[in-house]
């Protein structure tokens, strides 16, 4: 079941996969959002799985807001030793990542 954020600019689709929890985000990621994306990877954390992934292939705006979320979960998971992954990235996210050398940091699924 999807969760529907701040007037559908935000979607959030989890699912679970054996012993990971997916995330997929489409719409916006901006300090509008952040808030919404922050509880729901606050849920997907919840059940200790081994892998957190967020699928960004319909993100079509991310900011700063974005990053922040990404860089707090990814340190999140390296102190409960899971694995933070971020997979397709849209090229709105994968430019951020790239301008600003995160794409080397992050586990990134292209």
């Amino acid at each position: 079941m999807a969760l529907m954020t701040h007037q559908d600019r935000l979607r959030i689709t989890p699912a679970v996969t054996g012993d990971a929890v997916w995330l997929r985000i489409t719409g916006d990621l901006d300090l509008g959002t952040a808030s919404d994306l922050s509880m729901a990877l606050g849920d997907a954390e919840r059940g200790n799985p081994m892998i957190v992934g967020l699928e960004l292939s319909r993100v079509e705006f991310a900011d700063v807001a974005a990053l922040r979320l990404f860089v707090a979960a990814a340190r999140r998971a390296r102190l409960k030793g899971r694995r933070f992954v971020l997979a397709y990235p849209s090229r709105t996210v994968s430019r951020m990542l790239a301008v600003t050398s995160l794409d080397r940091t992050f586990d990134v699924r292209a």
